[in-house]
């Protein structure tokens, strides 16, 4: 059995390029998915008419509007004022007409309420488009539009090293590739489509990769290390997507592996 798994290990080794190389090509899938979506703003710009209006690009999702306003509103300072989403709620006629009467109401002046908003209040999404587009003379469509090719394939580099590590990094190389240009991906996270689409295979794939690494580790400290970079990845995806679900089925996965790796309960 020795032999086996000794021979096993060299032959994965063998089928791995050199670890600086591989990156390199990682580098170059993720240039190749950036690219393909600069072309196709490229092509935008061609024709202004039909996807621009003034210096705004064209969106190709709802919610891309909503996202970049929070963005807007971030950097203005102002977010926490929502009174545009779930119309007509938030309106003062409807507030005023929905009203008890005045002698039910409570005559006592109320004290201000000034809750102060946090960058963490802020979803990912609109923090990210808002500080670019202070980069860009406060153009938040731009900000967000140039975002897609920026995040989009930010995937490819983690799922090729999780391959990389497993001793097939011909499977990254082509899951990166092949994930990032596929239709269905390909169709919500273009130009155009403002949305969490963007980094929703960047996390889970990046929560996969250090969970590999927490259950390899030869140290309980570097076990213990990649555990809580683990979280902090998760705790990412959360802020981004707010699905707190997902932490939940890689933390099992995580015990599972520790447990493998028969790590003392006391960690």
């Amino acid at each position: 059995m020795d032999y086996l798994s000794r021979l096993a290990t060299r032959s994965v080794q063998a089928q791995r390029p050199n670890l600086w190389l591989f990156l390199a090509m990682l580098l170059v899938c993720y240039g190749l998915s950036a690219y393909m979506r600069l072309a196709q703003f490229e092509t935008w710009k061609q024709n202004p008419r039909a996807y621009f209006v003034g210096e705004r690009p064209m969106m190709t999702t709802l919610d891309a509007p909503y996202w970049l306003r929070l963005g807007r509103e971030y950097q203005e300072g102002t977010y926490g004022t929502n009174k545009l989403r779930f119309y007509p709620d938030n309106t003062k006629s409807l507030s005023k007409r929905l009203a008890p009467p005045s002698e039910f109401q409570d005559q006592r002046p109320q004290p201000a309420t000034t809750a102060e908003v946090g960058v963490r209040d802020v979803p990912l999404l609109s923090v990210l488009s808002g500080t670019l587009a202070a980069i860009l003379d406060g153009n938040h469509y731009l900000a967000g539009t140039l975002l897609v090719p920026m995040l989009a394939g930010l995937f490819i580099i983690p799922l090729g090293i999780y391959f990389y590590l497993l001793g097939v990094p011909a499977a990254g190389l082509l899951g990166g590739l092949i994930g990032t240009f596929c239709a269905e991906y390909y169709m919500r996270a273009s130009i155009g489509r403002i949305d969490t689409d963007m980094l929703n295979l960047f996390f889970p794939a990046l929560g996969g990769l250090l969970v590999l690494l927490a259950g390899n580790a030869a140290s309980l400290r570097n076990r213990v290390l990649f555990s809580a970079l683990a979280g902090l990845a998760l705790h990412g995806f959360d802020w981004w997507y707010e699905k707190p679900g997902f932490a939940l089925a890689y933390f099992c996965v995580l015990l599972a592996m520790l447990a493998i790796h028969r790590t003392p309960l006391r960690t």
